[in-house]
């Protein structure tokens, strides 16, 4: 029994009080897991500095090796800033000579909390076409919702984001919007382990699955692994592993 109350216990404090959620960067560089955002934020005044490997394997062939960064900042109770972008080492499925990706701007607020752990939080993100439109998608402009809720040892989150793109150029190419979904699933395994899994689709045809393990060894600090594969095509396949540390006053959970 103290098995299963522990997990619970640790899903219930994610994002409430002045603690520190146990939670990785998303590829946003907010509060989630490596792979889906979540209804979690970063404390007040803390700073979570991230860093990644990335492989990208292509249905094309070749493989990109980058670095993603992402810095997320409190900015109050329930609202947090966050930067990302890639640092690409080697290009060789795409073919570009950008080393940086897309810098993206992504910030998010808690709308509403409930005390079983389930919250609502509103989303919003600009993407500067800093990389290769090509590769990197270009710029882009979203707003989203994402909702959290904890039913006995299982925490799922699903996110939804309405979104304009304008390439290279907004101010000249011709917009195109869409949307995007992400259902996120995550579960304690013990105290410093937990598993996540992912299926994200979009209007554009897109629709990938992935599954990942995040580490919480030491406090602040966080390890996470990651792989995602296309499910139109599985060639189209990503890896990812990193760690990320959180910056400033605070205690994580008693256990962490």
């Amino acid at each position: 029994m103290p098995d299963m109350i522990i997990p619970l216990l640790m899903l219930a404090v994610c994002g409430q009080g002045d603690e520190i959620p146990p939670c990785a960067p998303a590829l946003s560089g907010l509060s989630g897991t490596q792979m889906f955002e979540t209804t979690d934020f970063v404390p007040e005044g803390m700073l979570r500095i991230g860093l990644s490997g990335r492989a990208d394997l292509p249905v094309a062939g070749g493989t990109a090796w980058s670095a993603p960064v992402s810095v997320c900042y409190g900015i109050a109770e329930g609202m947090e800033a966050a930067a990302s972008i890639p640092v690409y080492i080697s290009d060789d499925a795409w073919g570009f000579d950008e080393r940086t990706g897309d810098l993206r701007l992504s910030a998010k607020f808690l709308y509403e909390s409930v005390r079983d752990g389930t919250a609502l939080a509103l989303t919003g993100t600009m993407q500067i076409p800093s990389g290769a439109a090509g590769r990197d998608g270009g710029s882009r402009l979203g707003a989203g919702i994402v909702t959290s809720t904890t039913y006995r040892l299982f925490r799922l989150s699903i996110a939804g984001e309405y979104y304009l793109c304008g390439g290279d150029d907004p101010f000249d190419a011709r917009l195109r919007d869409g949307a995007g979904l992400d259902l996120g699933l995550s579960s304690f395994l013990s105290w410093q382990v937990e598993t996540t899994a992912v299926l994200t689709a979009d209007t554009d045809g897109s629709l990938t699955a992935g599954a990942g393990l995040v580490c919480f060894p030491r406090e602040r600090l966080v390890l996470h692994l990651s792989a995602c594969a296309d499910m139109d095509d599985p060639e189209g396949f990503r890896a990812q592993a990193g760690a990320a540390v959180t910056l400033g006053a605070g205690a994580l959970p008693d256990g962490i």
